[in-house]
């Protein structure tokens, strides 16, 4: 995986993968990602990826479950009035 979903995956999770980690990460209300110093792209795109990485590292329907419920309570997402 890229450094920048070692980053964003680390923020989700609450741990450190990458110098400088992500503080925070947000998707504005027209479906962009940020962090507090980068553009991410569209949460679409980040959605599909994350889904992609599921499927790559094996996670069973429970993990993936636990790690959509870390998602939402990591990530203020705008298009449904935030967190």
């Amino acid at each position: 995986m890229s450094g920048k979903m070692a980053a964003i995956v680390g923020h989700i999770l609450g741990e450190r993968f990458t110098e400088p980690e992500i503080a925070w990460m947000s998707i504005s209300s027209d479906g962009f990602v940020t962090t507090e110093s980068v553009f991410i792209g569209r949460a679409e795109d980040l959605e599909n990826n994350l889904t992609n990485l599921y499927v790559a590292s094996g996670l069973t329907t429970p993990e993936i479950k636990a790690f959509n419920q870390l998602y939402r309570s990591k990530v203020d997402d705008w298009r449904k009035g935030g967190r």
